[in-house]
């Protein structure tokens, strides 16, 4: 077996790995104060938040069925748990830039934000009456993106692109369509 040895001062030493907390001051050890609680060091973990509708939808088609059945039935919480809110551009607008700007110490005005653009998404697809029509996956369908065409019972037409991230299918873009 091969020793690795130190020289300090004209004395060997071997090295075995990390020790406790100690110094070499003068020739002699000494033990100092022990580090800081590791645990007192971290910043407060923020809770995970998964979105969409995880592994119950398995494709970007069933995701976007899932968010627009939410919207028939006004589902504030659900639609929003259904949006890409780091990446969101909807209506030629970088909502998700601003959020993430908005993060951190001003969540609220985040979320106050975000609920603003779902009550708007909400009139632009004018979905009351709970039901609402099969939207079309549009060809060029990717493993990590799709985009869905819809038409709303009001008479608008979308264009709904959904981004994979990890297990969930979430809406990264909303766009006025062509009927």
């Amino acid at each position: 077996m091969f020793a690795l040895g130190l020289v300090l001062s004209g004395c060997s030493a071997p090295v075995s790995g990390p020790s406790s907390a100690s110094s070499v001051s003068g020739g002699s050890v000494t033990a100092s104060a022990p580090p800081p609680n590791p645990s007192a060091l971290e910043r407060p973990k923020r809770p995970i938040l998964v979105g969409g509708c995880l592994t119950r939808c398995r494709t970007a088609l069933e995701s976007a069925r899932a968010f627009l059945r939410h919207s028939a039935a006004g589902d504030r919480d659900a639609l929003r748990s259904h949006l890409d809110t780091a990446e969101l551009v909807a209506f030629g607008e970088k909502h998700g830039e601003t959020w993430a700007i908005e993060g951190g110490a001003q969540e609220t005005g985040r979320g106050a934000s975000i609920d603003a653009f779902v009550s708007r998404w909400l009139s632009e697809a004018r979905t009351a009456g709970g039901a609402t029509p099969e939207p079309q996956l549009s060809r060029g369908a990717t493993a990590e993106s799709a985009t869905v065409l819809w038409s709303a019972p009001g008479g608008g037409h979308f264009r709904l692109t959904l981004g994979r991230r990890g297990l969930e299918w979430l809406v990264r873009s909303i766009e006025r369509a062509a009927p």
